[in-house]
């Protein structure tokens, strides 16, 4: 750990050759400021690239300048359209979107929100959840706290679920149990982008990729054409609506359980140029173009706590 004052100009110094990719996902309006100074940290510190770039540059095509950095963000909710896309576009910075593409047709929700939304609107203040025969667990729910400690315990578990499992959990066991009405059109607050929106952004240095038919964790997903359909299915549907080719993946939840060889291979054998994992660091130039590192970022960070984590190296902290 760095401790004195300068340790993130350090850190930059350090991972200067490599390349590194920023991973957002939420952009509340009251991030607005916040995401300004993030984009104008960039500006000063960073050569900031696109994704295209970074696949020549892995494959030996492009020349990337030291500090050279990407933007990507992911599942395509419509909060990017209405409170970020404006920011980067001002700032002149290329992102790169993943997009789940069952969200955007169906103006759905995603299976997390579910969870999210069926704690903290339920109106039981203490509830028994079964994980397993032998795994029962208890939440409480009187306080907010409470609410998203449950949200977070109970989603991580769905996660070790199989993917039918963890749909048939979510859609009908969860509500039923904490006895809530999940409407079938979510709140603004959870709801996807329109494909109108994103043709729109194409045109202006968004770039899109492919994120799965309905963000499984596709380590769970059983049989072949299951995981065939989730991963190129995704991809095609984005080309229909875009009549572009799709060349980047971005894994769901994206940490080194949630995808397996055979998942990479599937990826592989899709026509991408690269997919991205969410385990952060730098990646140099030989980084297998599909498990490319991102570092995690929130946009309603101090520029100070974004600037650390910008760096990929967590554990270094500027003295105040």
């Amino acid at each position: 750990m760095v401790l004195k004052r300068g340790g993130v100009t350090l850190m930059r110094s350090i991972g200067r050759c490599g390349v590194r990719i920023l991973l957002y996902h939420r952009f509340p309006a009251s991030a607005k400021a916040s995401l300004e100074a993030q984009c104008a940290h960039l500006r000063r510190h960073y050569h900031v690239v696109s994704l295209d770039q970074v696949g020549r540059w892995l494959s030996n095509q492009e020349i990337l300048p030291n500090n050279s950095l990407a933007v990507t963000v992911d599942d395509g909710y419509r909060d990017f359209y209405l409170t970020a896309y404006p920011v980067f576009r001002s700032y002149g910075i290329p992102v790169t979107m993943f997009l789940t593409t069952d969200f955007l047709d169906a103006g759905s929700w995603l299976w997390v929100d579910r969870v999210k939304y069926a704690c903290s609107h339920t109106p039981v203040p203490l509830a028994e959840i079964p994980f397993g025969r032998d795994d029962v667990r208890k939440f409480r729910f009187a306080t907010r706290e409470e609410c998203q400690a449950a949200a977070t315990e109970i989603k991580n578990r769905a996660k070790r679920m199989s993917n039918r499992e963890r749909l048939r959990f979510v859609m009908e066991d969860l509500p039923h149990l904490l006895k809530v009405t999940v409407p079938v059109i979510p709140p603004e607050e959870y709801q996807p982008l329109r494909w109108d929106d994103v043709r729109g952004m194409a045109k202006c240095r968004i770039s899109f990729g492919a994120h799965t038919k309905t963000h499984p964790i596709l380590s769970s997903v059983e049989g072949r054409d299951d995981l065939i359909q989730e991963i190129h299915g995704s991809k095609k549907r984005i080309e229909e609506e875009l009549d572009n080719p799709i060349l980047h993946f971005a894994y769901p939840n994206g940490t080194w359980d949630d995808f397996s060889p055979q998942v990479v291979e599937t990826v592989k054998a899709g026509s991408f140029q690269t997919a991205v994992i969410a385990m952060g660091g730098v990646n140099g130039k030989s980084t297998d173009p599909f498990m490319l590192r991102r570092n995690a970022v929130e946009a309603s960070s101090p520029e100070m706590v974004f600037g650390r984590f910008a760096t990929g190296f967590r554990g270094v902290r500027s003295e105040p």
